[in-house]
């Protein structure tokens, strides 16, 4: 538990990336990287939930990537706080020419964890 919120309750994992959506990303990046390394190890108790159907793993894998589905059926996803400081995710070359998707996170570290800038395709990104 972190005050009220239950990571292992999967119905909430939406919610640390909530902040974002309201204008305060640097709360959820703080938020989304504090139950990452409070909750997620690599021993088999590294998972503070019943991991129905992948879900607590997939929180933990879309959050180290720096990113969330907030509404999966929209498409549109909402920056956290990267884990990583690189990333290749393959793509359906049958539905994205491009056939990657890479996120870099310079510096990316538990001391850099709030997002100074972001791009896409090389544009300022300027929403959550």
């Amino acid at each position: 538990m972190l005050g009220q919120y239950s990571h292992g309750n999967e119905p909430c994992h939406h919610v640390a990336y909530l902040y974002a959506v309201a204008g305060a990303q640097y709360k959820t990046a703080l938020r989304v990287h504090q139950i990452a390394l409070l909750h997620y190890d690599n021993t088999p108790e590294g998972n503070c939930g019943n991991d129905d159907c992948s879900q607590m793993s997939a929180w933990y894998v879309w959050s180290a990537l720096g990113i969330y589905p907030l509404n999966p059926a929209s498409g549109k996803y909402v920056i956290g706080s990267p884990l990583v400081e690189k990333a290749i995710i393959k793509l359906d070359r049958k539905f994205y020419p491009g056939g990657t998707f890479t996120i870099v996170a310079h510096n990316a570290s538990s001391q850099n964890i709030y997002i100074q800038s972001a791009k896409l395709n090389g544009q300022p990104l300027n929403r959550p």
